[in-house]
């Protein structure tokens, strides 16, 4: 199955919050106490009873430093995860993977929304989390104060799901940028200023989800992201009830390292690249005054081109077709080959529209083009359409997106 960016595709559910997580500023109002795995947990799906059942498993991921407790000690978090991954690597090979799948499954269930708490991030939350916040941002990253401060101010949203047994330390982290459409570049959300200190409701029709991090790597496979999208969500629609637009603005990370491979691969196959028409080798090599096979790879290993208005003018086209067949038709095991792609579908959302000159920070231009890609999400479709992602492997796309794909098949070829 494809790997996912924070989830997993072994189960999906509803748009249902859960049932014992609760919301507030600064740190959540839903209390836990006692041990992390009691008997009967609210919402958590009876982890401690399904725990019971695997008595002879624990032995083998009992914490090296005790042999009585079955679950993690209050704010024994991540030194916790930590002791079970040195511990993993220390078993004998055939071991490792059985391991593995008992301990995603323990950490499953101590991770389960019955135990996770949202909380909502303000300039007014405690600077401790803030700097852990901004200090966790792997997509877009923060540069300064000013930066994180803009990021959860006015028509911006922070959430972040943090674990009852240690409230303000955060798992998995979302932005969201209320806007009046669905965003087409990331420029507009990070760098551009709100349109005014207050909020007018009047003037939010979109949540753009624009970042997403998780901050335990320990904890990839377990469906923190797709949780923490189904809960905010719902706190949306409580505060903004005309809200009806729900769509990400998404990075495409290994694009150009996939295209990079192509060039090569196919440059030593056929002395040169099938990915571009006779016309388009023509019109590139006029703008950079070189062959094409020459020169392309070294242009597309850095930003230097997006400066050259006629460069990317001629580039366009091939680049968005090419990257329309990466994202739909590239695939793992049947599924999406790019893990962010991967993990949107698997929850139920549609590959909407890829946007040209989305992204011109370093980062993006070298690592995707530029090119960023909207995952819309029709909540009264959300279920069917990953039920058949992760069924039938069938990926739900735009009209937009079909048809770049379709140019990609009549001009392209691999």
């Amino acid at each position: 199955m494809a790997p996912a960016l924070l989830a997993s595709a072994d189960s999906m559910e509803q748009l249902e919050p859960a049932p014992a997580a609760g919301v507030s500023g600064a740190g959540a109002i839903s209390g836990c106490k006692g041990r992390l795995l009691p008997d009967r947990p609210s919402g958590a799906g009876g982890g401690g009873e399904a725990l019971r059942g695997h008595q002879s498993r624990q032995l083998l991921l009992t914490p090296i430093d005790s042999t009585e407790r079955s679950g993690p000690a209050p704010g024994a978090g991540s030194g916790y995860k930590q002791q079970h991954r040195l511990q993993v690597q220390a078993e004998p090979a055939p071991a490792v993977g059985e391991m593995n799948g008992v301990l995603k499954g323990m950490l499953t269930e101590w991770f389960s929304s019955g135990f996770l708490n949202l909380e909502r991030v303000t300039w007014h939350s405690p600077c401790e989390v803030l700097q852990k916040i901004s200090e966790s941002e792997a997509v877009h990253p923060v540069k300064n104060w000013m930066d994180i401060k803009q990021r959860v101010g006015p028509y911006r949203r922070c959430y972040f799901f943090s674990h009852c047994s240690t409230p303000e330390e955060p798992l998995v982290v979302l932005h969201v940028a209320l806007t009046s459409d669905i965003s087409s570049n990331i420029q507009s959300i990070v760098k551009e200023c709100p349109p005014a200190e207050t909020e007018e409701k009047n003037k939010i029709a979109a949540a753009i989800f624009y970042s997403i991090s998780l901050t335990q790597q320990g904890l990839q496979g377990v469906e923190l992201g797709t949780f923490l999208i189904k809960r905010v969500v719902k706190e949306l629609q409580k505060e903004f009830p005309h809200l009806g637009t729900f769509s990400s603005l998404s990075p495409i990370p290994g694009f150009t390292k996939w295209l990079l491979g192509l060039l090569n691969s196919q440059a030593k196959d056929h002395g040169r690249s099938e990915l571009f028409t006779d016309s388009e080798y023509k019109e590139i090599s006029a703008v950079t005054g070189c062959p094409l096979n020459e020169t392309l790879k070294a242009l597309l290993s850095s930003n230097e081109w997006v400066k050259s208005e006629k460069l990317a003018k001629v580039l366009q086209a091939p680049l968005m077709r090419l990257c329309a067949w990466y994202l739909y038709g590239e695939k793992h095991r049947g599924y999406a080959l790019n893990p962010v792609a991967n993990f949107h579908l698997q929850n139920g959302a549609v590959m909407w529209r890829i946007n040209w000159m989305a992204d011109l920070s370093f980062k993006g231009i070298t690592g995707s083009c530029g090119m960023m890609v909207n995952y819309r999400y029709y909540l009264e479709e959300t279920a069917t359409n990953s039920t058949s992602y992760l069924g039938s492997k069938n990926i739900k796309a735009s009209e937009q997106v079909l048809n770049l794909v379709a140019q990609f098949q009549k001009n392209s070829k691999l």
